[in-house]
């Protein structure tokens, strides 16, 4: 039986069906016809003058955050939101980025995350094809934002109109079936996807996710992740409406070691992260551990979870928590599976799967014709249920090809999310991951088309032919980094009589791809491998080495002790077979997630304490060795001549 933990979930009567063995779903009973927004509204009148936001030192109240939505929310009503309405918010994680979309919710439209570190191309065309007439966003993030035919308000310049509006609760005219938000995806054809997730379905995620994990007020949630993944949006709503409080993790940059201080100065007990982003917190061994203590469960969603990386915590006596893998598409809000592990799975080394359906979810594994398979058998995940979204904005056919009727149930117009992933389950329910169906791949949890950036590289002048591929290099145990993390490699056919080069295309892409979406790694290809039909044989494309790297020529050497020690270091934190002293470790693959790691070893190995922000200053290994013989000579001189002579043996080992 689930505790009473509060009135959102004081009702709730839970009951599993288990239908014949084709497929297995799970359901409950719980109301989803309160919109997100009401929830909150209620838990005001609750604990009014509870703690709500902490943000850089401010904190704020139920009361207090409710009031400056409320003002903002009748403001942007006189601006014409309203039920059906979509709204562009830009804004960093902050107090603003809180107060804005609660007040799109109770203004009665929807909001769009967009990301202000994207390209200006690619938010035009987000704003363009969405159809955004209304865009929020920060004065400093102004020049980010293209010009185009709609409005801005400026959150935090206190604009007079806003102040003057009154602070109570507007009148709502939501209904559960209206939008709450959409969020941008890869696509196939070149360009994101617009996905929208209604009331009903995103409230159904919220009784689930309060009421199996029995958050409440005693709970403390960090908020690090990008306000444009699905699964940050249940960690902005499920403190709010259950008198918990929510921390904003502000810092631009990722910090493992900043986190880890955060958390245990905040008692932090939730967190939700990818794998990738969660593991860096464990290193440092029990320092590290020590600071984690206070968390209570740990939610992972968006990559596999490799066991490795945990075990040392879960080793240790300040382990208090517990762990939840959690699955779900954007398109079927959020997540529809999952699985609650503990100390005892992480130590016995057992695999963790996808788990089970979340309430009023129907999870099926399909064959071609759409025909139920039976436990163990692999075909393609498909989800029905209150969750599944309205399909693709501005995007009918897409919509028709994915949402499909579902064709086990009698209620009129359900219709099944086709995920595209392939799995199999268990005679008890559990459901297994078994791959991709298409040419989709995740990079530290972002749904990536391959298409989509294959396209953009053939729009290059120079560029005759073009494959992508997603590979996971030289991952193993030890090396925890590249554990289970795949990485974008491009196969380039340069046009006839043509060079091009890395950097340049690098350039090039980043004009309309975030980041995330820039490969790691291009290969020089006289021609691209075909299959028997004619066809692009995507396995038979070559690991990527120094030989065929697009600027294999422009190698310089490692010239000292400190870049031989570095290079190494680089290389098997990469998965390379030599690193260049002028190469920039971002172009090489390297990210913020791979930054932490990179600097927990130059730490162990030179006795030298760098932050990201170091690195992002110094991003070749020329510019890196320099500043560690220069922090190195400063630690000698403070050292006892035993210790120094230590040191200096260690880095005199090849």
């Amino acid at each position: 039986m689930l505790g009473k933990k509060s009135d959102l979930v004081a009702n709730l009567l839970t009951s599993a069906t288990v239908l014949p063995q084709r497929f297995v779903h799970y359901e409950a009973q719980a109301s989803a016809n309160v919109c997100i927004h009401t929830l909150f509204e209620q838990q005001v009148e609750r604990t009014p003058q509870a703690c709500a936001l902490v943000a850089d030192g401010e904190v704020i109240t139920y009361t207090q955050l409710n009031r400056r939505a409320n003002r903002l929310a009748h403001y942007l009503r006189d601006l014409g939101v309203k039920p059906g309405v979509l709204v562009g918010i830009c804004v960093e994680r902050s107090p603003e980025m809180i107060i804005a979309v609660y007040a799109v919710l109770k203004a009665g439209g929807a909001y769009v995350p967009l990301d202000p570190t994207y390209p200006k191309d690619r938010t035009r065309y987000m704003v363009e094809h969405a159809g955004i007439k209304l865009l929020i966003t920060r004065e400093g993030l102004l020049k980010a934002l293209p010009v185009g035919q709609f409005q801005t308000v400026v959150i935090d310049t206190g604009l007079p109109e806003i102040a003057q509006q009154p602070d109570r609760n507007p009148a709502s005219s939501v209904r559960p079936d209206d939008r709450v938000y959409a969020i941008y995806t890869s696509g196939s054809t070149g360009k994101p996807k617009l996905a929208a997730v209604s009331h009903r379905g995103f409230t159904n995620l919220l009784n689930w996710f309060v009421g199996e994990f029995q958050i409440g007020s005693s709970d403390r949630t960090l908020l690090v992740s990008s306000f444009n993944f699905d699964l940050t949006q249940k960690n902005i709503y499920a403190p709010l409406i259950t008198g918990g409080e929510l921390h904003l993790y502000v810092e631009p940059q990722y910090e493992p070691e900043l986190i880890r201080d955060f958390i245990e100065r905040r008692g932090i007990t939730l967190i939700n992260w990818t794998p990738s982003a969660f593991n860096p917190l464990l290193d440092g061994g029990d320092a590290s551990f020590t600071k984690l203590r206070s968390l209570r469960i740990v939610f992972l969603g968006g990559e596999p979870i490799a066991l490795p990386p945990l075990k040392q915590w879960a080793s240790s006596r300040d382990f208090n928590a517990e762990f939840a893998n959690t699955y779900g598409p954007t398109e079927c809000t959020d997540i529809c599976v999952f699985h609650r592990f503990g100390r005892s799975e992480i130590l016995g080394n057992v695999p963790i799967p996808l788990g089970k359906p979340i309430w009023n979810a129907r999870v099926y594994v399909l064959g071609s014709n759409l025909e139920a398979l039976p436990p163990g058998e692999i075909g393609e995940l498909c989800v029905g249920g209150i969750g599944v979204g309205e399909g693709y904005i501005n995007n009918p056919a897409l919509t028709a090809e994915k949402f499909v009727l579902d064709p086990f149930v009698t209620e009129k117009a359900a219709r099944l999310y086709k995920t595209g992933d392939l799995a199999s389950y268990l005679p008890d329910g559990t459901f297994q991951f078994r791959g991709r169906i298409d040419n989709q791949v995740k990079i530290r949890g972002f749904r990536i088309e391959l298409e989509e950036i294959e396209r953009a590289l053939a729009d290059h002048p120079r560029v005759s032919k073009v494959a992508l591929a997603a590979r996971n290099l030289g991952a193993n145990e030890t090396n925890q980094g590249a554990s289970l993390e795949q990485q974008l490699v491009a196969y380039i056919v340069p046009a006839s009589g043509q060079v091009v080069s890395s950097r340049e295309l690098r350039e090039f892409l980043s004009r309309t791809l975030p980041d995330y979406m820039i490969p790691s790694r291009f290969v020089n290809m006289a021609e691209l491998p075909q299959n028997s039909n004619g066809k692009l044989d995507r396995k038979a494309l070559p690991s990527p080495t120094s030989e065929n790297a697009l600027d294999a020529a422009s190698h310089r050497a490692p010239d000292s002790p400190i870049a031989v020690h570095l290079a190494s270091i680089l290389c098997e934190l990469l998965s390379l077979e030599r690193v260049g002293m002028d190469d920039n470790f971002f172009h090489l693959g390297g990210h913020s997630m791979l930054s932490a790691q990179l600097i927990v070893r130059i730490r162990r190995k030179f006795g030298v304490q760098l932050m990201l922000r170091d690195l992002f200053q110094a991003q070749t290994p020329a510019k890196l060795a320099e500043r560690i013989e220069r922090d190195l000579v400063a630690n000698l001189e403070k050292m006892t001549e035993e210790e120094a002579q230590r040191l200096l043996a260690g880095l005199e080992q090849k």
